[in-house]
């Protein structure tokens, strides 16, 4: 049976968390410990996640894919734009 013990400093400030390590939570989700997992993670406030943690994040994230995307597309018409162009310099000189 795991050690799980909590930092109760006053009821109207945030919780520290609970004093378990990873490993020890990852054995407790192995095992099926659903008790012991509810009161290691009974701290956690009990409301919807708030998504505007993370927009910068997503953001920055589809920005580098946009311009990723943008380089890759100019690239291949290139290649398009100097194989049709070899294509017409070849007809042009066999003709």
């Amino acid at each position: 049976m795991p050690n799980v013990t909590f930092d109760k400093r006053d009821e109207n400030k945030n919780l520290d968390g609970p004093k378990i390590s990873i490993n020890e939570l990852f054995s407790l989700v192995r095992h099926s410990k659903f008790s012991f997992i509810k009161e290691a993670l009974d701290y956690l406030p009990n409301k919807k996640f708030d998504k505007t943690l993370v927009q910068v994040i997503y953001f920055k994230i589809l920005i580098i894919i946009l311009v990723f995307s943008i380089k890759f597309v100019l690239l291949l018409f290139r290649r398009i734009m100097f194989s049709s162009m070899v294509r017409y310099m070849l007809k042009v000189i066999i003709n």
